[in-house]
Formats: structure tokens, sequence, C-alpha cells
């Protein structure tokens, strides 16, 4: 007989989850893997793809209050990150490098190939027929995909730091390296990238996302920073939000721009007024689950939220966004019988 506690979880019972049940419930606890985490999404044809700590996940999410998994793509490797074309996923699988998969049947993602790296891929950007990789303190590398089942490498930008995020955007590719700042390329010869701007950034740049001519950084602690490049290494400061958490990922649709806080939550900003940011609201996905990657389609975000899986919110107004999902914020721990 098994018993199940539906407390609600503290930040204590979600670290012995994230760790080890085992360590935390003593020997009663049944042995098996570490709970699946969800570190990216992408959100295509009411499909959600899902970037989990073993593998892909596919779900069907016409219904955002009711999703149903649809698919699984077993890897055992982290997909740190992740983007889609018309028939095919990439997946940023850390120290497992880049995996090609076949997603034009959504239930039954397959492998095509897999391209190793010597870094800790953590994402990926692609157009036309090459993939850009964030390849962790290996730097950016540009891998031509004409054949799939053959990708090359075609070019090679070293880091000074870890390259925690990168954002594509038309022919301008910018890379987010903690301490070392932010650098904006020109890419518009995928085997030649040339670098147009770098981009001091304090206390680190986490991620960054790029908005006609403004760099949008998410910065830790500082929050979210609007800057624009100029002459040198110190671009113009436009302005500052600070963040309800530590500012961890940022990504744009539109005017509005979303940050994630880490467990703080997601914060909504206009900034069609780049000058004159307007917080509009901040929304609290989880009460112990950390944000990871985050996606805008029409009025929902779709939000990677760590132990928490896939969250759905709705922006329809952002002043007052509303959690579809998940619907119940706990955490369901099964202790086994002595």
């Amino acid at each position: 007989m098994k018993w199940t506690s539906t407390r609600r979880a503290t930040p204590l019972i979600a670290l012995a989850v994230s760790t080890s049940l085992a360590a935390w419930v003593g020997p009663r606890a049944e042995p098996g893997p570490p709970p699946d985490r969800c570190h990216h999404v992408q959100v295509r044809d009411k499909i959600a793809y899902l970037g989990q700590t073993s593998g892909l996940a596919t779900v069907d999410v016409s219904d955002p209050t009711r999703p149903k998994q649809i698919g699984r793509l077993l890897l055992h490797a982290t997909v740190h990150g992740l983007t889609l074309d018309e028939h095919h996923a990439y997946l940023a699988a850390g120290t497992r490098g880049l995996f090609i998969v076949d997603a034009s049947d959504p239930s039954a993602p397959e492998v095509v190939e897999r391209f190793d790296t010597p870094g800790m891929l953590r994402d990926v950007a692609v157009a036309g027929h090459h993939a850009f990789l964030a390849d962790g303190r290996e730097g950016l590398r540009v891998v031509d995909l004409e054949d799939l089942t053959r990708p090359l490498q075609v070019a090679w930008v070293p880091s000074r730091q870890e390259v925690r995020g990168l954002h594509l955007a038309g022919d301008r590719l910018a890379l987010a390296e903690e301490k070392a700042g932010v650098r904006v390329f020109d890419v518009s010869r995928p085997s030649a990238p040339r670098e147009t701007t770098f981009l001091d950034v304090e206390p680190a740049a986490l991620d960054v996302a790029l908005l006609d001519d403004l760099v949008l950084v998410a910065a830790g602690s500082r929050g979210l920073l609007v800057l624009r490049p100029q002459g040198g290494r110190r671009p113009e400061l436009v302005s500052e939000v600070p963040a309800s958490g530590s500012a961890q990922r940022v990504t744009v649709h539109g005017s509005i721009v979303l940050v994630a806080n880490g467990v703080a939550g997601l914060q909504m900003i206009d900034i069609s007024d780049p000058a004159n940011p307007r917080r509009l609201s901040t929304v609290q996905v989880h009460r112990v689950a950390s944000i990871g990657q985050l996606v805008m389609e029409g009025d929902l975000a779709y939000v990677a939220a760590g132990l928490a899986g896939l969250a759905v919110v709705d922006l329809s107004r952002p002043e007052t966004p509303g959690v579809l999902l998940p619907r119940e914020r706990t955490f369901n721990v099964t202790f086994a019988d002595p």
C-alpha cells in the first residue's frame, strides 16, 4: 500500500525532490530516475516541443488547459535548447552535442543524425541550411545542414566566457557571454561571421534578444537592460528595468518583453517607448519551480518551468495575466511502505 502527500511544497521539499527522494525519506523510498525537468519549449501548429532532462516530448496544446502528450524521444541527454523548421527539430543537448530530429510526425520523432561538439551546447538557431550553436565555453559554431545526414562545421568563433544564450534576427546574431558581455555579429555570410558590436554588461549577460536597433539583455540582479550600440565598448543605456528576482531569460513579442526571473516568476514589460518602459505585471508560474525558456504564440506564453513541466500563461490582458497551467501548484510526492 502507498500513501500520497499533497501538501503544498516548500523550498526544502523542492530541493529534496530535485536531488534524491532516497536521501530525504531514507530506506522507505523506492529507487528510480530523477524527476524530469522541462528546460526549453517551442510551439508549432498547436504542438509543443519540450526539451527535457531525458530528451524530447511532444504535447498537443490545442486545448492549453488540457495538454496531451503524443510523442517522446528518449535520448539520455538533457535538451537545454531547441528550434524548429518545417519538418525538423534541432536539439542542443549539452555534452551530447546537436541532435537533428525528423519531427514531420510529432507523435513519432526520430533522430536523423547527431553532430558532436567539444563544449556544453546550450542553445541553437537555424536559418536556411545553417545552424548556429551556442557551445558554452567553446563559443559559437556554425554548421552547414544542407545534407542533414552529414552536418559540416563551416565556422567557429571562440568566446571569453560561457555562451549562455543567443538570438538570431535576420542577418544579425547576438551572443550572451556572462561577464564577457554581449557580442553582435553580421551572419549574412554564415561561413564568415563578422563581429559588429561588443557590449560591456554588468554584472553578467545571461540571455539576449534583438529588437530593431536595440539589444535587450537579461542581466541577473540588475534585471532587464535596454541597450543601443554605439562606438566603442560602452553602449547607450536606454533604460533599465529592475527584476523581481534574477533576470535569467528574455524574449520579445511585438512591443511586449517577457523576462523570466528564476523562481520569482515572469515579468511583462511594454517597451513601445524604449526610454520609458512600462512594467505591466509579474506572475508567479509556480511557487518553487524555476523558469527556463519561454515563447509567445498569439496571446499565450508557453513556459519551460523546470520540475513543474510545461506552464501556459494567458497574456491577452498583460496587466492581469492568468496561469492556465499548472492548475495545481503543488508537488505530489509518493512514499513506499517500509
